[in-house]
């Protein structure tokens, strides 16, 4: 658990939470094996309560897997999950993401 992490949990929240802290890059690899049947790494993503993305500059230019990712979102959301961008790029570079983010406070970024 790193600091971000533990700071969520001890000072947000107050309580042990199931925090998955994760590349985008791996995200999207994992959705993609996902969607070929491969379920083995989607287990971290599937079963958190906040969901941490990393390193966001991974999809600047990635129209579609932008899309994936707001559908992930999204889900997660409707869910009950908590999602934190660690946003490493403009959100001008993630113009899907971004129109949704903008409009929706629900969403942490850093």
């Amino acid at each position: 658990m790193n600091i971000l992490d533990t700071f969520i949990s001890t000072n947000i929240l107050n309580k042990n939470l199931n925090i998955s802290h994760m590349a985008a890059k791996d995200i999207g690899n994992a959705l993609l094996l996902y969607l070929q049947g491969d379920k083995s790494k989607w287990f971290d993503i599937e079963n958190c309560e906040i969901l941490i993305i990393k390193d966001t500059d991974y999809l600047i230019g990635k129209t579609t897997t932008q899309e994936e990712f707001l559908k992930l979102i999204q889900t997660k959301r409707k869910n009950g999950t908590h999602t934190i961008l660690e946003l490493n790029c403009s959100l001008k570079e993630l113009p899907i993401l971004s129109k949704c983010l903008l409009e929706n406070s629900k969403f942490i970024l850093l």
